[in-house]
């Protein structure tokens, strides 16, 4: 391409992303335009040339994955760099795209200003030195590059944080017609028992919430939206998986999501606060099951066998979440919890039941022991990451109220 400004183009179906998008890169002098579809963006990839393609996975139509196929299989447009925007728990998506040829993956719940920005360099750098590999016929000298603007240039500058404060303020005066699109979305998945038409709409608002949240600095909404969009992907892609386990969890979430949405306020960044989880089941292959799922949303968690080592650990340790299987021998879960309800420093600490399908109505004896929740065995590693999520979150609200 002529010399000038690099070009990106940016693909995301959320308009309010893709301005925030041209907004970022363009006081940083790119030069940008936008395709809110995957169609829209191969034609304009077609007729006009860019230096970088800004790709999201989850497009209506054609998918991300599709439009960078596309890319990959012209002459023109092979070696075009392509950043996908991705969430941070489809680990099969992201692998996907790697295979079809991305250059970089970025998780919307961890895409600031700053990363943008840094990132579409580096990329764009990477790209230009692969270039010259395989273009190895000298080239005349290149202008120096124009020193970068004063304005916007990190997350940190007096102008990019007016600028966050602003798209802040914007988010939160949209709050309620957030709120009631996923009240609506969630009314309708419940009394519809789950059908994937209701789930797909949920997942929609859902996914739209992600990018925006991180942006902003809004974390906790991002992590709880990021989560909750990929436990409604897998049961849209696997519908024998939508039970009255996994419905009251997307169920939960959401009202969880509500809450946060309708507490936010342009202020600093709010990181989520780190909570400590006790996870109790004999069985080696459910505890390594746990542990990567917690793993997954950046959760620590303290894993054990016994049941008795469990409630002499309790009773010398705050936990903020503890996951317990029921059928375990020595002293079985229900059991277990009466004991630890006995406990000064755990009598309203959240339990959660993991236990077979075929046991999930034994919730009221779960609720005479102090339960607070139950998990179906088989479980999805990200329903009960969700659920950790859930408590995590809500537990926090409940504390500053």
């Amino acid at each position: 391409m002529a010399d000038g400004p690099k070009r990106v183009l940016v693909v995301d179906d959320d308009p309010i992303m893709s301005r925030v998008y041209w907004m970022k890169l363009n006081s940083e002098g790119y030069e940008v335009e936008c395709a809110h579809d995957g169609q829209s963006a191969i034609e304009s990839l077609y007729f006009k040339q860019f230096d970088l393609v800004l790709l999201d996975l989850v497009l209506p139509g054609l998918s991300g994955l599709e439009v960078l196929r596309n890319i990959r299989s012209r002459r023109e447009t092979h070696h075009l760099p392509v950043v996908v925007l991705s969430n941070s728990y489809s680990g099969a998506q992201v692998e996907a795209a790697w295979e079809a040829g991305a250059n970089r993956c970025m998780t919307k719940a961890g895409c600031t200003p700053k990363h943008l920005v840094e990132l579409v360099r580096t990329t764009l750098a990477e790209a230009s030195r692969a270039r010259a590999e395989r273009e190895p016929e000298p080239q005349p000298p290149a202008p120096p590059e124009p020193p970068p603007k004063p304005t916007l240039s990190t997350l940190a500058g007096e102008a990019d944080v007016a600028h966050l404060v602003e798209l802040q303020q914007v988010f939160v005066e949209g709050a309620a017609q957030i709120v009631a699109a996923l009240e609506s979305r969630l009314r309708a998945v419940i009394a519809g028992g789950g059908k994937e038409a209701d789930l797909a709409k949920l997942l929609h608002t859902v996914h739209a919430l992600v990018g925006k949240a991180a942006f902003i600095g809004f974390h906790q909404v991002a992590e709880m939206s990021s989560a909750l969009e990929a436990l409604l992907k897998e049961l849209i892609d696997h519908p024998q998986q939508v039970t009255s386990s996994t419905l009251k969890t997307v169920s939960q979430a959401t009202e969880i999501l509500i809450d946060l949405v309708e507490q936010c306020a342009p202020s600093e960044p709010e990181r989520i606060p780190p909570f400590l989880i006790l996870a109790v089941d004999d069985s080696s292959t459910s505890r390594r099951l746990v542990g990567a799922a917690l793993e997954k949303v950046n959760l620590r968690a303290v894993l054990l066998a016994d049941p008795l080592t469990a409630l002499s650990l309790c009773g010398e340790n705050n936990f903020d979440l503890i996951f317990l299987d029921v059928d375990m021998p020595g002293m079985n879960g229900f059991d277990l919890c009466a004991q630890i309800r006995l406990l000064p420093n755990h009598a309203k600490t959240p339990v959660v039941f993991v236990t077979a399908l075929s046991d999930f109505e034994s919730r009221p004896r779960s609720t005479d022991v102090g339960g607070n929740d139950l998990i179906a065995k088989p479980f999805l590693w990200i329903e009960l990451a969700v659920k950790a999520l859930v408590y995590g979150l809500g537990r926090r609200d409940k504390e500053s109220d």
